[in-house]
């Protein structure tokens, strides 16, 4: 993940939304796409850029064999306590990882795409620790919906009448490379098109390409929300050739 994960501030603001109520929905949709995407292949199976593991836990009980990798010593060191069982290291996705060779039938890069200075370099990483006919799954943060374009407003108006929040989507174009996610993360900024274009240069071609949402509303304003409104998340699944 991105160098502010290697802070103990970042990495505990991180671990604090992932096991926070949005969190927990984050990780039920996401975990109810990506296994969907997965069928009945095993393993091995790599969760680059793992964060604090919970997705690797749940990719070794499907797939028997799954490993998480990532660059936070913070983060594997969480992953480590809490979930004993597991494989994590830390890794650099921007330079070659040890475990070269066409190691994986599948690489799952969650949520974590914005959070690469050199999303290119990691996506040919990436690329070779992959065995030919393997999948690169990707979710990503929706860059025309979700947080800098789109951010949730009411108004003082709203305030007063108790309305829910509304989206308010701020022109595109104009987004900065470097932005604040939060008090101490700092991802970038990368246009849809660029994550894709950086997938195919490395070599892989896409085959799968899905929104994610929520079929029931909540009466919460939460992800759960959200979702029900925007597609906030996007499943993208690309091959190795």
């Amino acid at each position: 993940m991105a160098d502010s994960y290697n802070s103990r501030e970042g990495a505990d603001e991180y671990i604090r939304f992932i096991n926070s109520q949005d969190g927990l929905i984050e990780q039920a949709v996401l975990w109810e796409a990506v296994s969907a995407r997965l069928g009945e292949a095993g393993g091995p199976v790599l969760d680059a850029a793992c964060g604090q593991g919970w997705l690797t836990a749940k990719l070794a009980t499907k797939c028997g064999q799954a490993q998480g990798c990532d660059g936070s010593e913070y983060l594997i060191d969480y992953a480590k306590q809490h979930y004993p069982g597991g494989k994590f290291t830390v890794a650099d996705l921007a330079k070659p990882l040890s475990c070269t060779g066409e190691s994986f039938k599948t690489v799952i890069l969650n949520m974590a795409a914005h959070d690469l200075p050199d999303q290119a370099a990691a996506f040919k990483n990436i690329f070779t620790v992959l065995k030919p006919g393997g999948k690169f799954i990707i979710t990503i943060a929706n860059p025309y919906y979700a947080y800098p374009v789109g951010v949730w407003k009411r108004g003082i108006i709203g305030r007063l009448l108790f309305k829910q929040p509304s989206l308010k989507v701020r022109p595109y174009n104009l987004m900065e490379k470097n932005f604040v996610w939060g008090k101490n993360l700092k991802p970038h900024f990368y246009p849809l098109s660029e994550q894709i274009n950086n997938a195919l240069s490395a070599g892989f071609t896409l085959t799968h390409f899905e929104d994610l949402k929520m079929d029931k509303d909540s009466g919460k304003f939460n992800l759960n929300y959200q979702l029900y409104r925007f597609p906030h998340i996007l499943l993208l699944e690309f091959k190795r050739g």
